[in-house]
């Protein structure tokens, strides 16, 4: 069956389970990199200094199919927290948190859902030494659901549906929401995404996690 006429199968069970390490569904460590059959790729990498940081960083980058954006990531004890966010477009940005906000927490249930708030100072272009504007983000990560998931590289039987949602309100006046919903396979990652930008749906053609490759 062609990759392009290929229609996911989700079937999602919801129980009251116990605790779920997060860490094992999106195994962020660097080097690790997913690619999908829309030329969209998520890839952990750990960056030079970059403008307004005061050491090396880890980035989780999203890339392709008119998406070029991502996250400066921490992962501690299997909880990855984002402390800002970038965009390389016609018109770049950085926005730097003043703490930090939980993107995916280290243990969930099923239903669970994780709020927190933080503010951050916004540079346009990235490289500007002086903040051009001041704002908030809001950020939700909900833990869906539970299933099984058939894409064209194969079928996963243990997958998580997780969605965070950020939303940005700043002084220039701006407002925007982002959306990521993710089905991260046990010990593989995100095998199907979809993220605002993303004109379709992402299924995982290839990965390398930890070393393995998954095709």
């Amino acid at each position: 069956m062609a990759i392009e006429t290929f229609a996911s199968f989700w079937v999602a069970v919801r129980v009251n389970g116990g605790d779920l390490a997060l860490f094992d569904y999106w195994p962020v460590s660097v080097g690790n990199r997913w690619e999908y059959d829309n030329d969209f790729a998520i890839t952990v990498t750990e960056s030079e200094i970059q403008p307004n940081l005061p050491e090396l960083v880890t980035l989780l980058s999203l890339v392709g199919s008119g998406v070029n954006e991502g996250l400066y990531i921490e992962t501690m004890a299997g909880q990855t927290d984002t402390f800002g966010r970038y965009g390389l477009y016609a018109q770049s940005y950085q926005e730097l948190l003043d703490q930090g906000l939980v993107f995916l927490p280290a243990t969930a249930r099923l239903g669970d859902e994780f709020q927190s708030t933080d503010d951050y100072d916004g540079y346009r272009p990235i490289g500007e030494m002086l903040p051009s504007y001041r704002g908030t983000e809001d950020i939700t990560t909900r833990v869906l659901s539970e299933g099984r998931l058939q894409i064209p590289i194969g079928t996963f039987d243990d997958v998580l549906e997780v969605e965070v949602v950020s939303d940005f309100v700043d002084d220039r006046p701006a407002s925007s929401t982002s959306t990521i919903r993710l089905w991260l396979a046990r010990d593989v990652g995100p095998i199907q995404v979809e993220l605002t930008g993303l004109p379709t749906t992402a299924r995982l053609r290839q990965a390398q996690v930890d070393g393995v490759v998954v095709n």
